[in-house]
């Protein structure tokens, strides 16, 4: 595991023998169900909406985790990753927010 220039995140490099390595940096929560929008580090403190996200928060290996249910608006991603370490927005399977 390496550090990250922002203590906020945690950067974990791994990886297989010859294959592509990834570095993994944070997750962010986005579930419909929240009573007000958090700052997205964790499902109790999750984002509400698409347009809650906080897009100057999301870097290259984040992923995005999307809570089940229905979300009528448009995902603008306001974000970008690299080759190497997309950014990547997730249906969840965690259990109670893996519902449709």
């Amino acid at each position: 595991m390496s550090g990250s220039a922002d203590p906020g995140h945690r950067v974990l490099t791994c990886g297989r023998r010859g294959a592509e390595r990834r570095e993994v940096l944070a997750s962010f929560y986005v579930d419909n169900s929240v009573s007000n929008s958090g700052n997205g580090s964790s499902w109790s403190s999750a984002w509400k909406s698409f347009s809650d996200i906080n897009w100057s928060a999301v870097r290259a290996g984040d992923t995005i985790h999307v809570s089940g249910g229905t979300y009528e608006e448009t995902l603008n991603v306001r974000a970008s990753g690299s080759s190497g370490n997309p950014i990547r927005i997730v249906a969840s399977d965690e259990n109670g927010h893996n519902d449709p």
